[in-house]
């Protein structure tokens, strides 16, 4: 389960993205590319973990909006299986947002 005010590390990020080996910069890029903020805490860089998951998150949601224009949300509610993200990402897209896909930046959405 997710803490909101957990903070954790580049390093740290790019196992959460499933690369452990991923480098600071590109997990930066990664970042920048979400509109994910870094926070410089002491020596290090880190981010709330809250955002990356939700940053995820938007993702696999806009992934399923374009695969299932008309389903996505029961889709996403059958096989979501964070109960705190899955509650945070519905709510947030039952504001009609434009579809986001991935690649690209939007102005609309900002976690």
């Amino acid at each position: 389960m997710i803490e909101e005010t957990d903070f954790i590390t580049l390093q740290e990020v790019a196992i959460l993205l499933g690369d452990e080996d991923m480098d600071k910069r590109t997990v930066r890029a990664w970042l920048n590319d979400q509109n994910v903020k870094m926070q410089r805490i002491g020596r290090q860089l880190k981010v709330s973990k809250v955002c990356v998951q939700l940053a995820k998150e938007k993702i696999f949601v806009n992934n399923l909006k374009h695969q299932y224009p008309e389903e996505w949300s029961s889709v996403y509610e059958t096989i979501a299986v964070d109960e705190k993200l899955k509650k945070v990402m519905l709510q947030i897209n039952n504001k009609k947002l434009p579809i986001e896909f991935v690649g690209y930046k939007s102005e609309y959405f900002n976690v």
